[in-house]
């Protein structure tokens, strides 16, 4: 269903009987003030491109969509869009249903600044719970073995990385220790990376595709290293740039193989458990790059702060407080 330009549309009609519907895009319908309770009822909906419903101010509940495991989510510039807790049931549903072999969430709420970064910095606050620290326990749930690929890419205001975090650094790279109990012995035992990064967007044009481009080095105590590399594909089309110049937003962003050729990691984890390698350091380097017909640096987009957290099948709870990774400042 395109709605795309209507200016003056002010409300949607009932949508409870329209259960084929896959993709709604509503971009820059400037007036539209809600959105009906009805699309909760939408199970195959897949894309929903809200982009500069600028007097938007809350998401409606999609908790019947119990087929749901995969929405891009689109709300730049919704400017006054207050409430986003009504869709931690579909990501719920993406990252534990084992019945589809893929989950694919995207959430993109740049200028979207009445999501204050005071909610991303408590994992309390409603407003962001699901999209950070609920997001980061069900991974840690779901993170047993390899049942599907699932990959999650967020975006809102911010200039700061979540202080639960495990490693958090000023820059674009960050070196951590691994801890001893990680070793590789099966794919139960590989973790959960979650990566964080605020960009800043200094003289972002916004007509180019962006992705932000992960390169992880693990190195073992006899010198050994192997190079893994994660691309998050961040905006695929056009993003008014004066509306970003400026601003800093805060990337959160996870693939359950932490690379981009699944069967690699796959491949990685068997024969090092083979070998019985350990690795106990890891370096992490982030890239934000626009396309210019090929991938290159962008030098209009800086990484000012990242972050890497670790998740394992284990509970974190049984982890000693005397295990539990430190800071890098």
């Amino acid at each position: 269903m395109t709605l795309h330009h209507s200016e003056n549309l002010l409300k949607i009609p009932d949508l409870s009987s329209a259960t084929n519907l896959e993709t709604m895009n509503l971009v820059n319908c400037t007036k539209l003030l809600e959105l009906p309770s009805s699309l909760q009822h939408l199970e195959k909906l897949t894309h929903l491109n809200l982009r500069m419903c600028e007097n938007l101010r809350f998401l409606p509940s999609l908790y019947k969509a119990t087929s749901l495991t995969t929405l891009i989510l689109n709300a730049h510039d919704c400017t006054s869009l207050e409430e986003v807790s009504s869709i931690k049931k579909p990501f719920e549903q993406a990252v534990l249903c084992k019945d589809r072999p893929y989950g694919h969430l995207e959430w993109i709420f740049s200028n979207c600044f009445q999501l204050d970064q005071k909610a991303v910095r408590n994992t309390r606050t409603p407003k962001l719970q699901m999209l950070f620290g609920h997001m980061v326990t069900l991974l840690k749930d779901y993170h047993q073995e390899f049942p599907k690929i699932n990959k999650v890419i967020t975006c809102v205001p911010g200039s700061e990385i979540p202080e639960w975090f495990d490693f958090k650094s000023s820059g674009y790279s960050i070196n951590i220790q691994l801890p001893s109990e990680w070793y590789y012995n099966s794919s139960k035992n590989f973790p959960t990376f979650v990566v964080s990064t605020v960009v800043s967007f200094q003289d972002y044009s916004g007509d180019r595709e962006i992705l932000i481009r992960c390169k992880c080095r693990l190195k073992s105590r006899n010198g050994d290293c192997h190079d893994l590399s994660c691309s998050f594909l961040t905006w695929t089309k056009r993003i008014p740039g004066s509306e970003l110049t400026g601003s800093n937003h805060l990337f959160l962003l996870y693939k359950t193989c932490f690379c981009d050729e699944d069967d690699e990691i796959r491949w990685f984890v068997e024969t090092q458990a083979s070998n019985k390698h350990m690795y106990n350091e890891a370096w992490f380097k982030f890239h934000p790059l626009v396309f210019n017909g090929d991938w290159s640096q962008n030098i209009c987009c800086e990484v000012k702060h990242c972050g890497v957290h670790i998740s394992f099948a284990e509970e974190e709870a049984e982890v000693q407080p005397s295990k539990r990774f430190k800071y890098q400042n």
